[in-house]
């Protein structure tokens, strides 16, 4: 997810990554899993805020030592 910076801190990154999670929930999907970087520290602090936790490496970015992995779990 990208949003640019002349549009940064409107709240478009929280309403979808919050949309996203509901969607989830609704088509009983459990896990959500994203792939990020320790660069990104604004994502990750909003990945954090929304329940994402850091979790082991998966797919096709698994080689790439740079990426941070996170996911979320619904606890409902």
């Amino acid at each position: 997810m990208y949003v640019k910076e002349e549009h940064r801190g409107q709240g478009f990154a929280r309403c979808l990554l919050e949309r996203l999670k509901q969607e989830a929930v609704s088509r009983n999907i459990s896990v959500l899993k994203l792939e990020t970087s320790e660069n990104f520290k604004s994502a990750m602090n909003l990945y954090t805020r929304h329940g994402f936790e850091l979790c082991a490496p998966f797919g096709e970015y698994v080689d790439r030592p740079w990426n941070t992995y996170m996911h979320w779990r619904d606890g409902s």
